[in-house]
């Protein structure tokens, strides 16, 4: 199966809509193509804890170890919700998928 295939499969999962605020919040980066959730969370569809996000972006070509991995947090209401955001270019992402590199 192909990254395109495995996104378009599991584009549909439930999340809440505190996440799809995050992640619209992370799509507003300079040069972000795509967001991704991915992690326990999506699996469990809580929002407790440190929500995991890959940014996929077209830019240039990362300097030195991949990804970039920041921390944010995000007010959604009354709730605080805590990030890990790792930022790649979307290439990279798709070797790294296809086990084209390290």
């Amino acid at each position: 199966m192909i990254l395109a295939d495995v996104v378009r499969r599991d584009l549909g999962a439930p999340t809440t809509d505190a996440v799809r605020a995050v992640a619209g919040e992370l799509a507003k980066a300079d040069g972000a193509v795509a967001v991704l959730f991915y992690g326990s969370n999506l699996r469990t569809g809580s929002s407790e804890g440190v929500l995991d996000f890959y940014v996929l972006t077209a830019g240039a070509r990362e300097r030195g170890m991949w990804p970039t991995v920041g921390y944010r947090e995000f007010d959604q209401g009354a709730d605080r919700l805590r990030a890990k955001i790792a930022t790649m270019r979307l290439a990279t992402f798709a070797d790294a998928a296809a086990a084209r590199t390290l």
